[in-house]
C-alpha cells in the first residue's frame, strides 16, 4: 500500500524544534517496601500534584511508580524520598537526552526513504500520515473496510474510524477499540494500525476465525481519539497528555480525556486543577473528541448491540477491567467471572506470542481509583459487557518512549489476544442466538 509521506527535511525541522525542552528532568524509579510506604507515597502524590508527573503507579507493595521531577523540584523531592527511607533510583537522569536519541532515530530513517513508499507499519507516524493511510487503506480495502468520522476535534481535526466487517444486509452487533486518548503514547496508535492491518490480511488469507469475526461484528477502530494532542506531540512537547482546549477561565490548557467521561466523573483519582495532568475537565463529557464518539456508540448500542468496548494505552503492561472509580473489590460488577477470565485467557496469548506478562486486574483495586475513565463507562453506561484498558509496553525501562523495534512484537501480540476475544464474542453470539 502507498501512503503520501511528509519530505523527511521538513519532518527533520518540525522534530528539531519542537518548543518544550525537558534539559535535566530526571524520571525517578519509586518501589515501596511496605504498606507504610504505600501510604506515604500516596500522600506524596496529593501534596505534588502539578509539580511532578506520574508517568505509572505502584499498583502493590514492591511494584513502582515512575515519576518526571523537573529540575527546580529534585533536590527537595530526592530529599523527601531519602528521609523517609523510600527506595528510588534514577530511571532516567536527562530526560532531553533521550528524546533527542528518539528524534534523531526518527530523524535519519525518514531522511533514508523517498517522500513517497510503502506504508511502514513499523515505524511512529505522523497525525496527517495517519490519516493518509486510513484513506488508503479503505481504498485497497473495500470489501471489508470503510472510513467514518464519528467526531471533530476542539481545533477541528477529525476523529476517524474504520470499520472492519463484511457487508450484510441485517444489522450487526458492533466491536470497538479506541487507541491515543493521551497524546505522549504512541505505541497504542501504531499498535491499532497494526491491529487493522492484521486483521485484514488474515481475513483475505481466509482465517476462519478472523472470517467470523468480521462477518459476525462491525469492528470500528479508532487509532487517535485525541489528534489535536497526538499532533502536538510532534510539533510543540513530546511529553503532552491531555487535549488542547483551554476553557474560560481555565489557567492552564488541556483536559485528561480518560478522567471526562460520564461516570463517577469528579471522583477519585481526578482532578479539579487544570494544570494538573489530570484534570477532569468543566463536566462530564465536556470535550468535542468525546461528544461525538458517545453519542455514535450509544446509537449502535440502541439499533444494534455494542458487546466490545476497549482503550488501548501505554504503558506499565496491564489488562483492566471496571470498576476503575473505586479501590473496592466489593462493588457489585455482574460479569465479574467473564471479564475477568476472558482477560486471563488474552493475557496467556500475549505470553505465548514474545513471552511478556500483562497483569490482569480492576482497575481501581488492583491499580488506582480513578473517576470518569472508558472502561467504567464503557461498562456502566454504554452497556458493553466486555469493557477493558490495556496498558501496552513497556514494564522497565523505555516508559512512554518506546522505540520502534517495539512496534512489532507489541502489535502482534496484541493480535494473538484479539483474536481470543473475537472467538469469545463470536462463541457467545452464536449461543444467544439459538432457539
Amino acid at each position: 500500500m502507498k501512503c503520501s509521506c511528509l519530505l523527511a527535511v521538513a519532518l527533520f525541522s518540525v522534530l528539531s524544534h519542537a518548543a518544550v525542552r525537558y534539559d535535566n528532568y530526571k524520571v525517578i524509579r519509586i518501589t515501596p517496601r511496605s504498606q507504610d510506604d504505600q501510604k506515604w507515597l500516596k500522600t506524596l502524590h496529593e501534596v505534588w500534584e502539578g509539580k511532578v508527573d506520574y508517568w505509572k503507579h505502584a499498583r502493590h507493595v514492591g511494584s513502582s511508580s515512575d515519576v518526571m521531577v523537573p529540575p527546580h523540584w529534585q533536590s527537595e523531592f530526592l530529599d523527601l524520598l531519602s528521609a523517609n527511607h523510600i527506595d528510588h533510583f534514577e530511571l532516567i537522569s536527562n530526560l532531553q537526552d533521550v528524546l533527542d536519541q528518539s528524534t534523531e532515530t526518527i530523524s535519519r530513517r525518514r531522511r533514508e526513504a523517498t517522500s513517497v513508499d510503502d506504508f511502514e507499519y513499523t515505524v511512529y507516524h505522523t497525525l496527517d500520515e495517519i490519516y493518509q493511510w486510513i484513506t488508503d487503506f479503505v481504498a485497497e480495502n473495500g470489501h471489508i473496510a470503510t472510513e467514518h468520522t464519528l467526531s471533530t476535534s476542539y481545533e477541528g481535526r477529525r476523529v476517524q474510524a474504520i470499520k472492519l466487517g463484511t457487508p450484510d444486509s441485517t444489522s450487526k452487533p458492533v466491536a470497538y477499540i479506541q487507541g491515543g486518548i493521551h497524546a505522549r503514547e504512541w505505541i497504542s496508535p501504531a499498535t491499532m494500525m497494526f491491529l487493522v492491518k492484521k486483521l485484514a490480511e488474515n481475513y483475505n488469507d481466509g482465517d476462519p476465525l478472523v472470517r467470523a469475526m468480521l462477518d459476525t461484528f462491525d469492528w470500528y477502530i479508532v487509532p487517535v481519539l485525541n489528534p489535536d494532542g497526538y499532533s502536538y506531540t510532534w510539533n510543540n512537547d513530546r511529553m503532552w497528555r491531555k487535549n488542547r482546549r483551554k476553557p474560560e477561565g481555565n489557567i492552564c490548557t488541556g483536559i485528561d480525556l480518560n478522567r471526562n467521561y460520564a461516570y463517577a466523573w469528579g471522583g477519585t483519582g481526578a482532578s479539579p486543577n487544570s494544570c494538573s495532568e489530570l484534570y477532569h475537565g468543566p463536566a462530564a463529557l465536556s470535550e468535542p473528541e468525546h461528544i461525538g464518539v458517545t453519542d455514535f456508540l450509544l446509537e449502535q448500542q440502541e439499533t444494534n448491540g455494542v458487546k466490545l468496548f476497549m482503550d488501548f494505552h501505554s504503558y506499565g503492561q496491564y489488562w483492566l477491567y471496571p470498576w476503575g472509580y473505586t479501590g473496592s473489590k466489593l462493588v457489585k460488577l455482574e460479569d465479574r467471572d467473564d471479564l475477568h477470565n476472558l482477560a486471563m485467557a488474552a493475557g496467556d496469548a500475549i505470553k505465548a506470542t514474545h513471552n511478556k506478562d500483562y497483569f490482569v486486574g480492576q482497575s481501581g483495586p488492583d491499580l488506582y481509583p480513578a473517576g470518569g475513565g472508558s472502561e467504567d463507562w464503557g461498562y456502566g453506561i454504554l452497556g458493553a459487557k466486555y469493557s477493558y484498558i490495556i496498558e501496552l509496553r513497556d514494564e522497565n525501562k523505555y516508559g512512554f518512549l518506546l522505540p520502534e523495534t517495539q512496534i512489532e512484537p507489541t502489535a502482534e501480540e496484541i493480535f494473538a489476544a484479539m483474536k481470543v476475544v473475537g472467538e469469545t464474542l463470536v462463541n457467545e453470539s452464536v449461543l444467544a442466538s439459538d432457539p
